[in-house]
């Protein structure tokens, strides 16, 4: 109501002639026509008849302070309204516009006499718009003509470039990208019109007015108004720059991103198709006729032709300046402020300067163009590394289209190839959410045809080290790895880039920071690959990714990899704690308990993990399980090499050792033991014992090297296997397949196999694993079955062995082997040779040094095991029995010097004697050497039986019945 009021004072005001008697009469009219306008247009469902003239007079027949208003008045109000009904439009609505009534006003005051006409407001934002759009056209086009004319005067030609600057300052208040795009290509036109490929007219150029001059206003305007530059401004700026190039004149600095130097870029500059500047004659690129005069007048001429040689390289040096003086690779850097509408049509007018990149390979004609094109193209992209998710659309489809331009190598598609590698391996670190996008695009590499990627293999791979070296981390899809990795096999092919492949592939491998669920599948099937690939022909570059297979699944099961939440501590402990050994988590008062105790510690190994944890340690379940059983199959093979099988199976073993066994639960870990080392085992018996015949040399080390891995594997998971179901097969089947070896007529095989099972068994006892009484989850005694498979494997393997040993007493309060721990009195440890000349088996305590003996009554002896004896996986992992791998496959054994007399046949002080304390497993009686007693497990023998067997075993070793 308030804006009515003010609109009606306003009125009458301005119209003193209309008729209105007051500002309140204008103030009704108003709202009279508004209700007039309702009326007329508002669209009615009633069937009422619409207002008429005389009903309007009517409405307003005593609102003109009580009288009418004036009839002519409300007869114009009437007919305009009813032809043309007020409405509020966008157009009308904007700030800067103007209505048409203001232009009806101006023509209608212009047509007065001067000397009427009123003095009128200040020229507003939206009449300077409209009085540019008006004169624009025609003053640019009387510039353009005038830089067109070959005969224009200099000042001339200044005058028009002055012009066309204005017009662009002009324009750029009022956003009018038309003008501005027709000022940058007049500009383009003009400093582009008299460039030829030629050293006469390159000087030509340079001695002029017109091109420099106008080259010097092109850079200004776009540096100042580039955001208004669209399609045909850039698509000038776009021929210029060919022009210039080859002339010979473009600046290599065009093609520097962030962090090049000049001669980087200049070496990505392409070789121009003609001439130049640079190409040295005169005529160069003239007719044939202009050159024969040429070399007449050189003949002849003397000293006038010497003078005009130095016009000329004066000229073209002052064209040379002149370019580098309008800076041309600031315009470029300077793309990265440009506005996302502007930054587009620049790219598209450098796609539109390529050309048909397809049509131009196949026409056989110069690519320089298409090459430079492509080149500005990733160096936009590289500056505006900000914005690469905007541009990287139109970019990747300039690369498609050049790498399958041809079924040939050329330069085009080779520029295509590396600049795509250079963007991954700069924008990469930048922007990681990139890294799927941009990755995405070497697809077009691994799609190359077969000739192409074999042209292009050697520089491709030494471009994919170079990316893998500096963003190997930041690639984390699968299916980003697998193109990776199907680049690096693609380059290996041809032996040139092998060597750069094969780097490529050891860097991400050896990157820990590259390494995760998702990389592992195709790194590690691409190790095998090339294991694969050169076993045969290359067996010593077969062990250099046998190696890299091998670091995979450590870093899979390693502290650092995704097992680390699940591996229960440090080592193999599985659950114990850092510094704790296995052997803690089964220390019970009585010895049945020690199973049951083993089977709790497995299954909160099992359940350590959290819901959240549990795909996570699926997930590395289903890693581990392919590359073990690869390492397996490649152990099992033959190929020809005995060192490469070796590798494989001392690789096996530090894979499986790795792992800490609370990692995988008992089903995993008997998963791999049967069905991967036990058919290991079995298969390398099979070859040895068929060596001879078959020539089959390194047969016998292998099985060495294969029964000494399974013995450290077991130790290793014996307490997580031990609360597994299938523990007594598992347990059987492995001492079954250790007895087997003893057929196989190699003396290394059967002085080895008897020396890893007794130290396997003395480590178990140590650690109150093997002990009287020792049942499986069902009941069934692991004790007796222990030492009937032992006895199969040398009938020096009973229990007299632990009692000798020390591990276990002979009866209550008997004294103990002052060594503290699991000893072997020297000359009692044979494996099948002399007795008395193998090393003794010691596990000394953490608190006895050795050297000092412990007297045996200050402690319970299982107590003394506890405290002193490293666990089975200590054993296996660390303990000098069973750590050192020796040519023939027998772990080496260190003797620390026992204090007091040995143990020795016929009994001894120091030598345990209970009849009953040991009893001897169902179905094995201890033996001499000699004739075993024959006397039953239940009977009762005579006191001291027990204690002479022992001591006989003791000092005639584990000798092969």
């Amino acid at each position: 109501d308030r804006i009515m009021e003010a609109f009606g004072g306003a009125y009458h005001a301005a119209c003193p002639g209309s008729g209105l008697a007051s500002p309140d009469a204008a103030y009704v009219l108003a709202f009279s026509v508004i209700m007039l306008n309702t009326d007329l247009h508002k669209q009615r469902t009633d069937r009422q008849p619409r207002m008429t003239l005389e009903g309007f007079r009517r409405m307003n027949d005593a609102t003109n302070d009580g009288e009418p208003m004036p009839a002519a008045l409300l007869q114009h109000l009437f007919s305009v309204i009813s032809a043309d009904p007020l409405a509020i439009t966008a157009d009308a609505a904007a700030a800067d516009q103007l209505p048409s009534v203001y232009w009806t006003k101006l023509a209608a005051d212009a047509s007065r006499p001067r000397a009427r006409a009123g003095a009128g407001a200040a020229p507003t934002r939206a009449v300077a718009r409209d009085v540019f759009a008006l004169l624009w056209g025609p003053a640019l086009a009387a510039a353009a003509a005038a830089l067109e004319d070959p005969r224009a005067p200099a000042a001339g030609v200044r005058g028009a470039l002055e012009a066309l600057r204005r017009a662009a300052r002009g324009a750029a208040p009022h956003a009018a990208d038309e003008a501005v795009d027709a000022v940058v290509a007049a500009l383009g036109g003009a400093a582009a019109a008299a460039l030829h490929p030629s050293r006469r007219a390159v000087a030509a150029w340079g001695t002029g007015e017109r091109g420099p001059a106008s080259l010097s206003a092109l850079s200004e305007v776009l540096a100042t108004h580039g955001d208004l530059v669209r399609g045909p401004g850039w698509r000038a700026v776009v021929a210029l720059l060919l022009r210039l190039h080859r002339a010979g004149l473009l600046p290599a600095g065009v093609l520097a991103a962030d962090g090049d130097d000049e001669g980087g870029a200049a070496a990505r500059l392409p070789r121009r198709a003609s001439g130049g500047a640079g190409s040295g004659g005169a005529a160069a690129g003239g007719s044939l006729l202009s050159r024969a005069l040429g070399s007449l007048i050189a003949i002849d001429g003397g000293t006038a032709a010497g003078a005009a040689g130095e016009r000329e390289a004066a000229g073209v040096r002052a064209a040379a300046d002149a370019v580098a003086a309008a800076g041309l690779p600031d315009v470029v850097a300077d793309t990265k402020f440009l506005l996302a509408d502007s930054l587009l049509e620049l790219l598209q007018a450098l796609a539109w300067g390529g050309g048909d990149l397809a049509a131009l390979v196949a026409s056989g004609e110069p690519t320089d163009s298409a090459e430079l094109c492509l080149e500005l193209l990733i160096t936009v992209a590289l500056r505006n590394r900000d914005r690469v998710t905007l541009i990287w659309p139109l970019v990747h489809e300039v690369l498609a289209a050049a790498t399958s331009a041809s079924q040939e190598s050329n330069a085009l598609v080779e520029r295509a190839v590396l600049g795509l590698l250079r963007v991954c391996e700069r924008l990469l670190p930048y922007k990681e959410e990139t890294a799927e996008m941009l990755l995405k695009s070497l697809t077009l590499v691994v799609g190359l045809p077969a000739g192409v990627a074999w042209d292009l293999a050697d520089r491709t791979a030494a471009e994919l080290a170079a990316l893998l070296r500096s963003s190997a981390r930041y690639i984390r899809s699968e299916a980003d790895w697998k193109t990776v990795c199907a680049l690096v096999r693609l380059t290996s092919l041809r032996p040139e880039a092998a060597p750069a492949a094969f780097e490529a592939l050891s860097v991400a491998v050896h990157d820990p920071r590259a390494l995760s669920t998702r990389s592992f599948p195709p790194l590690l099937e691409t190790c095998l690959h090339f294991v694969e690939r050169y076993r045969a022909p290359s067996p010593d570059l077969a062990l250099r990714f046998l190696e890299m297979v091998e670091a995979l699944l450590v870093w899979l099961v390693g502290p650092a990899g995704p097992a680390r939440g699940h591996a229960g501590g440090e080592g193999a402990g599985g659950g114990a704690g850092p510094g704790a050994a296995p052997g803690d988590n089964l220390a019970t008062t009585t010895p049945g308990d020690a199973v049951a105790a083993a089977a709790a510690t497995a299954a909160a190994a099992a359940t350590a993990a959290t819901p959240a944890e549990a795909p996570a340690a699926a997930r590395v379940l289903e890693l581990w399980q392919p590359g073990v059983a690869a390492l397996a199959g490649g152990a099992a093979r033959d190929p020809g090499s005995p060192a490469l099988r070796d590798a494989c199976l001392l690789a096996l073993q530090r894979v499986l050792l790795a792992s800490p066994p609370s990692v995988h639960d008992a089903g995993a870990w008997a998963g791999a033991l049967g069905t991967l080392v036990l058919p290991l085992v079995a298969s390398a018996r099979r070859e040895a014992a068929e060596g001879p015949k078959r020539g089959r040399p390194g047969a016998a080390r292998s099985l060495r090297l294969a029964a000494a891995m399974l013995v450290k594997v077991l130790l290793a998971v014996v307490e997580i296997l031990a609360a597994g179901p299938g523990f007594y097969a598992l347990w059987s089947d492995s001492l079954s397949v250790l007895a087997e070896c003893m057929s196989v007529p190699d003396e290394g095989v059967r002085d080895s196999v008897p020396e890893n099972v007794k130290n396997m068994l003395l480590v178990l006892a140590t650690n109150g694993v093997l002990v009287p009484g020792w049942r499986d989850a069902k009941g069934a005694s692991l004790w007796d079955l222990t030492w009937g498979k032992a006895h199969a494997v040398s009938s020096g393997l009973n229990p007299g062995l632990l009692v000798a040993a020390g591990v276990v007493p002979g009866h209550q309060g008997s004294p103990r082997s002052p060594l503290g721990g699991a000893a072997v009195a020297a000359g009692s440890g044979g494996g099948g040779g002399d007795g008395g000349d193998a090393p003794a088996v010691v596990a000394a305590g953490e608190g006895t040094p050795a050297g000092e003996g412990t007297p045996t009554h200050a402690r319970s002896p299982r107590a003394g095991a506890r405290e002193s004896s490293p666990g089975p996986a200590a054993a296996a992992a660390g303990s000098p029995q069973l750590a050192q791998e020796g040519a023939t496959g027998t772990p080496e054994v260190v003797s620390p010097p026992t204090p007091g007399k040995p143990l020795a046949s016929g009994g001894d002080a120091t030598t345990p004697a209970a009849p009953d304390a040991v009893p001897p497993p169902s179905g094995v009686a201890e033996t001499t050497g000699a004739d075993p007693p024959q006397t039953s497990p239940g009977s009762d023998r005579e006191e001291g039986s027990v204690e002479e067997a022992d001591g006989e075993q003791a000092s005639s070793g584990c000798k092969q019945s």
